[in-house]
This record gives C-alpha cells, structure tokens and sequence, in this order.
C-alpha cells in the first residue's frame, strides 16, 4: 500500500534538510509530549488460502472499507528542523466481508469464507522535516490488530480469531494551528501476520491474512507550550493562481464481477489489488480571505490487476476466473479549502475518469469482456503546505467509483463495477 514511496520519503526528507543553505530551527519547537484523535477510511483485504484443495479452490480474497475512529499519543524531539519521534495509536473499526463460493443458491455463508478486523493499532517511530508550522513525517513500526476469519462449509471448518501482531509503515503532515493545537493527514499501511489453522472433517489446512491501508485526519493537543512567532523572514502565501505537479502513492482497487443470471453458480465475485500509481495534475485556486476556491484535473497510470478463480484445484491459472484490473485513473473535480497561512486544507469531488479491462473466463476462452474508458464520481480531501510562494507539498486521500456496466454475452448478463481508494504525496509549482 503506502509501503513503497514511504521509505523514499524519508529519504528525501533526509536530503532535504541536508541540502538546505544554513538551515536556522524552525520558529514553531515541536519538541513534547501530545495526544490526539484522528478519523478515516480504512480500506481492508482478508486472505483464506486452502492448502489442501479442499473444495477446488485454493485462495479467496475479500475486500471491504469502514470508517475508523482513532487515539493516539507520542512524543517529539526536535534537532535543527529534523524532528525525531515515537507515536501509538488504536482504533476501532468493523471491515469484513463473505466469500460465498458456491454462490446464492445456497443459504447465506453455508459456503464461504469470512474476513473482519475490528481494531487496528500501532506503536511506531518517526523522522520528519519541520517547515515553521508544518512537519512532513514517514513512520513505521509495530502494528496489532483484533481479527475474525472463518472458513466454513455447512459450518465452521477453521476459524483464526484474535489480536495479530505484524507492521505499520506510513507517511503524513502536521500542522500547527495554535501554540497548543495541531491537525494533520495521515495514510498508515497496517499488515497483520498470517497464521495457518488446522480443521478436522476433514483435515486440511488453512492460512489467513489481514491487511489494511488507512488515510485519515485528525488533531492533537500538545503539552507543552510553544512559540508561534513567524520570524522576521517570514512572508505571507497567496494561494491565487495557477499550478502544475506530480505525486506518488499507493492505490487499493476493487474489482466486482457479478452473474446476473446465475451462469456458474455464484452470483458475484469481488477481487482487490493494489498498486503504485503515478500522477500528474494542474489547476487554479481563488483565494477570498481565508476561503479557497479552485479546480483540478489529475490523471495517473497504475496496474491493478486481479484474477479470482471460482475452480482451482487442478486447473491452469485463470482457467475459470474472472479478472479485473485498472490502468489508468484520473478526475476533474471542484476544491473548497480554508487556509491557515501557509497550509491549506480541502475537500474536493467532481468526475472521475478511468480505464478498466474485466473479462469473466472458462475453459481458456473469454465469455464477457469489457475493455474500455469509464466514467464515475471522485471526492477526497487533503492538506498543501507552501514551502515558499511557488513550491507547495500535499497529501491526499481520494476515492475513485467508476459506477458498473453490464455486458451481455450469449444471452448471459455480467455486470462489471470498479473503484479506487487512492493515498498519494506530492508537489506542485505555483505560477
């Protein structure tokens, strides 16, 4: 998820600082203790592989999202404008979903598997470049989570519930809003340990697998009192004009392929992916006091891919599956935002845009395709920081739904949906 780019933040956060001409410490000491709360999307994926074969099919994804309320607390030692520190955090959520591999026919779940996180926390560290009011971060540590998977078959086979231990790595923004008070936006990618679980009647084996990538915004209270003073060389940002940049993330996509009419005996199948994406984008901000008004375009290239098999045991790969994969995304979307000084914090949401390639296959041959450009809906939010009157940094959290579309194909109906949650950085240059 964020596991890609978070590490060649911190490297360039590294560089950055070192590569400053005489960099003075911040105004703003981010040195103390804090506490906060913070609320996001969390994207999750469940994984039940049957290493046995037992009923044909060897590995089941499920992919589901939930709101996700969080706590956390930590601690900041500023050094010049490199900040070091160590932060925990826990949150409850409720991501699950079933697999049903034999479909509707059958009563709900007497077929399936189940994947469901409750809770996900974390304790990790962070190294992060202070810019006066604003501290961009990459973290990573220790991450736990409450987990409930089950794989049943006219009942329960093998189940795995409990807290898993496994790593969180990430990246955000702070900023400061008042000496006391803090906000920030945050992606944190959560992966738990997978355990194998045996079954009796029969005996089999069983591995699952829980994964989780979270954007989310919160605020923090600090401790200790600080200093807001801006400095003499201190100049006040207008966000009025026009701007070009690039950023880098991490997208989660799902795929949903659905049997109207019942053809293979399973009504739908839901894929996830995941893949880097690269973007580009250009836009205009009108700035009204401290209200922001502006409108972006964006597009990125990524490769999310999936295949789901509902026969697997003795068959070629994608023998019988469905596949559904994106590679391109991008929008046209209306901001809104209010400025603190130097950061500015939006909403955004307009049209999306992008190109998805799904196929359901049996027997080596393509029964439904649908390869082309759709469109859809796209809203995130997310936070720029000037760094100077032309450069600004961002992070920003979106969500990508490019609706469904219905293929008939020998008198059968399959339907085709696609939908992205996207957690990228970023910089633009302001004209």
């Amino acid at each position: 998820m964020i596991r890609g780019f978070a590490a060649a933040l911190a490297l360039s956060l590294l560089s950055t600082a070192a590569l400053a001409d005489a960099p003075a410490p911040a105004p703003y000491d981010w040195t103390g203790l804090y506490a906060g709360a913070s609320l996001g999307l969390a994207s999750a994926n469940g994984t039940a592989a049957d290493l046995d074969f037992y009923n044909y099919a060897e590995t089941t994804r499920t992919y589901s999202s939930s709101i996700m309320g969080s706590l956390d607390a930590g601690y900041n030692l500023q050094r010049g404008n490199i900040v070091y520190g160590v932060e925990a955090d826990l949150g409850v959520l409720d991501a699950g979903r079933h697999y049903e591999f034999y479909g509707p026919s059958y009563e709900p779940c007497a077929y399936c598997t189940t994947s469901r996180i409750g809770a996900l926390g974390s304790a990790r560290a962070r190294v992060g470049v202070a810019f006066d009011k604003a501290l961009i971060y990459a973290t990573g540590g220790l991450a736990f989570g409450q987990v409930n998977n089950r794989w049943e078959y006219t009942g329960v086979k093998a189940s795995d519930n409990g807290w898993k231990t496994g790593y969180a790595v990430g990246a955000g923004i702070d900023y400061a809003v008042s000496p006391s008070w803090t906000v920030r936006a945050e992606g944190i990618y959560y992966a738990l340990e997978a355990t194998t679980v045996g079954s009796t009647s029969p005996t089999n084996s069983f591995r699952f697998k829980n994964t989780a990538q979270v954007a989310r915004l919160g605020v923090n209270y600090s401790f200790d009192a600080k200093s807001m003073a801006d400095g003499a060389a201190s100049e006040a940002v207008s966000w009025t004009g026009p701007y070009v940049g690039a950023s880098a993330g991490r997208v989660t996509a799902k795929g949903g392929s659905d049997d109207l009419d019942d053809y293979e005996y399973s009504r739908n199948y839901i894929s996830a992916s995941s893949s880097a994406i690269a973007s580009v984008d250009a836009g205009y901000n009108l700035q009204m006091d401290s209200l922001v008004y502006g409108i972006e375009a964006d597009i990125g290239k990524l490769r999310a891919i999936s295949h789901e098999k509902w026969y697997d045991g003795g068959y070629k790969d994608c023998d019988y599956c469905m596949v559904n994969s994106i590679s391109a995304l991008g929008s046209v979307r209306g901001r809104l935002g209010y400025a603190f000084d130097k950061a500015l914090f939006y909403a955004t949401a307009g049209l999306a845009f992008g190109n998805v390639n799904n196929r359901w296959e049996e027997s080596g041959s393509i029964k439904a395709i649908e390869n082309e450009w759709r469109t859809g809906v796209a809203v995130g939010a997310g936070v720029d920081y000037a760094l100077t009157q032309n450069w600004v940094v961002k992070a920003e959290g979106m969500r990508y739904d490019l609706g469904s579309k219905t293929v008939t194909e020998n008198d059968y109906r399959f339907q085709f949906s696609n939908r992205a949650d996207v957690f990228r950085m970023g910089v633009n240059y302001n004209f």
